[in-house]
């Protein structure tokens, strides 16, 4: 079957109808594209649920027919959603699931709203291929994620300046101008007692604003800061990747399997220190098992972080720094706090439930019974004869006064 080598959608705008569509082909036709271009579509999740469910079809839909080889079960060598904005967490789990059984090698999700749960789903898929059975049987293989541009850490960044606008740039010059007339004319009227506006007839010149301070509110403040999320993107994608995550000590086979390179992109992610220390510590976790398995990380165009960290995290092959090992160790002990504070916390919930379960089976009589009104049929029947004067009292067992 003819295969189409690459498909340049970019920036064409098809949407989600557009994203269905193409699912629909690749699920019907697999392997009948190698390289697909989908960013700057206005895709939402509801797209790459679409795209990324396709891809877990159509490798299945090879294996049905027989094909071993992947490149014949609708295998994508790369996939680009990148600057589709509407493309959250949601999406990425379903992206990631195609990732997972092979459906691409290669997924740019650059510029979207990925937060922490999609770089869950994405750690997984790392972690389920690195620790595949079906690894031994095949050869070295290269998987690419690159989630450069999304909001994953939690370093307090500064919003980049848009590109050059037309609209933006008039719109700022005019605010400019108003400015710079309203203050001549202020001068001229104050200091020589010109008024410009009666000179010329009109009421006012330019004053779109009604202030100097709306005036200066106006102009792009391009050191405009704000907080990100509170659950660190970046952690989590580490955290789950070394999550049971075998050691040198634990795993007993002793043939090397096939090298797998995983290449991951998260320049301008916001990543702060605790990010860095989460990635040092993956470094660390990988190299120090048999899983041969070699993570390049690019943390590039993130603030704070030193040149140096920034080459070792992305030359895996490098000797690791004395630097690196010390974000690496801060984190494990992060991690060790974490455990301990869980297991108590797990100790102390089962302590609760023994308690509860004790309080149920010991159960006071005057908390279970109750005086019912109705057992008193009229006021000369107990104590108090018609007239008021005390008669008898009487009762007959728990008939008559329920305790």
């Amino acid at each position: 079957a003819c295969c189409i080598e690459v498909l340049d959608l970019s920036s064409c705008m098809i949407g989600d109808a557009g994203a269905e569509e193409l699912a629909m082909a690749l699920e019907a036709s697999p392997g009948c594209v190698r390289h697909i271009n989908l960013s700057n579509n206005d895709i939402s999740d509801e797209g790459a649920i679409a795209i990324g469910r396709a891809l877990v079809s159509s490798m299945s839909k090879g294996s049905d027919e027989g094909n071993v080889d992947t490149s014949k079960r609708g295998c994508l060598e790369s996939i680009d959603l990148s600057g589709n904005k509407h493309i959250a967490d949601k999406g990425v789990q379903e992206l990631a699931e195609g990732l997972k059984c092979g459906g691409a090698k290669s997924i740019s999700l650059r510029s979207c709203s990925i937060r922490a749960e999609g770089a869950v789903a994405l750690g997984k898929a790392i972690k389920e291929i690195a620790l595949s059975p079906d690894r031994k049987s095949g050869g070295a293989q290269t998987i690419q994620i690159d989630i450069s541009g999304n909001q994953l850490g939690l370093a307090i960044a500064a919003k980049k300046q848009k590109g050059f606008s037309a609209k933006a740039a008039s719109a700022s010059a005019s605010s400019a101008i108003s400015f710079i007339g309203k203050r001549i004319k202020t001068g001229l009227k104050d200091y020589a007692g010109i008024d410009v506006a009666e000179m010329i007839g009109v009421e006012s010149i330019a004053d779109t604003a009604e202030s100097d301070d709306e005036v200066e509110a106006s102009a792009p403040n391009l050191m405009e800061k704000e907080k990100i999320s509170s659950r660190c993107g970046i952690k989590s994608f580490a955290d789950t990747i070394m999550a049971d995550f075998p050691t040198l000590e634990e795993v007993k086979d002793e043939n090397e399997l096939p090298c797998l390179n995983c290449i991951v992109g998260l320049r301008l992610s916001s990543a702060d220190q605790g990010g860095i220390d989460a990635l040092a510590a993956l470094l660390l976790r990988t190299r120090n098992s048999k899983q041969n398995m070699n993570m390049s990380i690019d943390v590039t165009m993130n603030a704070d972080i030193t040149e140096k960290i920034v080459d070792e995290l992305m030359n895996p092959q490098k000797t690791m720094s004395d630097d690196l090992k010390n974000c690496a160790q801060r984190h494990e002990r992060v991690l060790e706090i974490l455990r301990t504070a869980r297991e108590r916390a797990t100790e102390a919930a089962a302590k609760a439930a023994d308690y509860a379960r004790d309080d149920e089976l010991f159960t006071s009589p005057w908390e279970e019974d109750s005086y019912d009104e109705k057992d008193i049929d009229s006021g000369d029947e107990y104590g108090y004869d018609l007239n008021g004067n005390y008669d008898r009292y009487e009762y007959d067992g728990y008939d008559d006064f329920d305790y």
